[in-house]
Order: C-alpha cells, then sequence, then structure tokens
C-alpha cells in the first residue's frame, strides 16, 4: 500500500512523504488529494486481482467529484457499475495490430502495400482464428513483429498456420494467460474442470447441465452440484468462460441453469487444450488429437493401448 500510495502522490506533488505505516499512506494520499481543490479526479487501478477487495475499499475517499476506475481479469463485487468488455473488431484488432508492432508511423521501413499484404493473407486469418480480437494475444503478437522485415512476417505467419497450437511459437503470451489459472488459489479440481472445456467442439454453447453432471461424475464433487456450480462460477468470474443466461429471470430461481450455457474464446480454448496435452502421451487424463482420414498415431494403434 505504501509503495501504491508514493506512485500516486508523485502525481499531486514533487515531494513525496515518507509514509511510517499503511494507514498513514492512505490518510496522506487522501489529505493530498483533497488540496487538488475542485478539479474532478479519476483514480484509475489497473490489472487488480482476486483477492484484492479489501485494498480497493482504502481508496474510496470521500471527496468532491472523485471517481474510481478499476480493471480487472475478475469480476470484483462491491462496485456500482460493471462493465464487460467484448474482444475487438477487425477494424480495431487490426489498429492495436498496427501500433503494436510500431507501423502506424511512416518511419516503418516496411513498404504500406507490404504491411497490407501480410495481414490480408496471413495474419488477419491466423488473428481471426487464434487471437479473434483478444488485445493481449495482439500485443504480444506485435511485439514479436515489431523492427522485422516482412520476411520475418511471413516466416511467422507460416509457421503459427502449421501448429495446432499459437503458444507452441510464443512464450510470452502462454506466461501472460497462465497467470489467469495461477489465482486460483492453488485448487486443482478448478484448474481441471477449465481443462475439461477445451474437450467440447470450437464455438459450441456448452449447456451448463452437462457440464454440471461431468463435472460430478470426473471429480467426485457433491451429487447436489454444489461444488460444480462453485468451479463454474469461479471459472466465469476469473474471465476464463462466459456465462449465457437465456431466462431473464434465471437468477431468482434457485439451481436453474437447465437453459443456460457456457460459450469459451477461442484462445481461452486452446490454452484449456495446450495444458491438457503436457506430458507423455499415454500418462495424460485427457487425449486430444489431430485426426485426418483414417490416419492415427502410431502408438494408438498399438496393441497394449
Amino acid at each position: 500500500m505504501k509503495v501504491i500510495a508514493q506512485r500516486l502522490y508523485k502525481y499531486i506533488s514533487d515531494q513525496v512523504p515518507e509514509f511510517q505505516s499503511d494507514e498513514d499512506a492512505i490518510n496522506q494520499l487522501r489529505e493530498g488529494l483533497t488540496k487538488i481543490g475542485s478539479n474532478p479526479i479519476l483514480l484509475i487501478l489497473d490489472d487488480v486481482w482476486s483477492g484484492s477487495e479489501f485494498r480497493l475499499k482504502k481508496f474510496m475517499f470521500d471527496i468532491p467529484n472523485y471517481n474510481i476506475l478499476v480493471t480487472s481479469r475478475t469480476a470484483l463485487p462491491g462496485f456500482s457499475y460493471t462493465y464487460y468488455l467484448n474482444p475487438l473488431n477487425d477494424d480495431y484488432a487490426t489498429m492495436l495490430l498496427h501500433h503494436s508492432a510500431s507501423l502506424q508511423h511512416e518511419s516503418s521501413n516496411i513498404p504500406v502495400e507490404a504491411i497490407n499484404k501480410v495481414l490480408c493473407q496471413s495474419f488477419i486469418n491466423i488473428r481471426m482464428k487464434s487471437c479473434g480480437g483478444f488485445p493481449l494475444a495482439l500485443e504480444v503478437i506485435g511485439r514479436l513483429l515489431n523492427e522485422n522485415p516482412v520476411e520475418a512476417w511471413c516466416s511467422i505467419a507460416e509457421n503459427w498456420s502449421n501448429s495446432h497450437y499459437i503458444f507452441n511459437s510464443n512464450s510470452d503470451l502462454l506466461d501472460c494467460l497462465r497467470k489467469s489459472l495461477e489465482i486460483s488459489d492453488h485448487d486443482v479440481i478448478f484448474k481441471e474442470c477449465f481443462m475439461d472445456l477445451g474437450s467440447f467442439p470450437q464455438g459450441q454453447w456448452i449447456p451448463v447441465a452437462a457440464l454440471i453432471d461431468m463435472w460430478v461424475e470426473l471429480h467426485k464433487l457433491d451429487e447436489v452440484g454444489n461444488d460444480a456450480i462453485y468451479k463454474l462460477h469461479k471459472i466465469t468470474t476469473r474471465n476464463l468462460a462466459n456465462l449465457v443466461r437465456k431466462r431473464k429471470d434465471a437468477g431468482k430461481i434457485n439451481k436453474y441453469y437447465n437453459e443456460d450455457y457456457v460459450t469459451q474464446h477461442d484462445l481461452l480454448r486452446e490454452l484449456a487444450i495446450f495444458e491438457s496435452c503436457q506430458g507423455p502421451e499415454r500418462q495424460r487424463q485427457r487425449l486430444i488429437m489431430d485426426i485426418s482420414g483414417n490416419t492415427l498415431p502410431s502408438w494408438c494403434t498399438e496393441q497394449d493401448q
């Protein structure tokens, strides 16, 4: 708290006081904000993780024209308004990719025609398949392409198009998305339930009732389904999947999920599949394979399988 208060105080004054404790830091920050006067104040707290709600309340000062904006990967209770951000559309996704790859300036050494050609023929298709307007993925891709010649763009695009998982060639994106799983309080079953979502076809609406039945059986959860609903709630509040409620009054009906569905962003489904495919094939809990025609992996047709 003292570090956060020091960073914020630099916007108020050139002289940052020494805080004796967390409580002292918050008190002096409140006093500093009060001295600003009648100007409106917007405090932005970015990338707040689940479990930090008690810290957020310390910043709720009773100051005129003072508002707080919080961004988070998870849904945080206790705020007046909550906005769920959808994936970017094609135009904004292309703009972000340009910006992240530093292509918005005329100083770029790659001809505009070449950029558009690569975007249209290579990365647009890959983005729609693997990134799907996901800002984090687009920023990582842009940084990867930054200051590279157009030949490198074509090479990377070819590698990704031949690879089933974008994570095979991009550890930065994998590490970043894995952090969303790390906030599960070491709940092993939670991660197993998340990886189960990768077993469903891409773009499918997954019935919640089917998930509950599956998780009760696979992970030995209580037969009533309360544990399974709790796992689903953790997954959706961490924005690892979306809960689609078909009935407007569903929230008023206790345990009514027969008409509800779960959807998942393609990139997060890829993460679930990638996590499921770690380790030797014969020791995995889930077996996910790409099968073309009647061609099976050689180990799959051995007699001892």
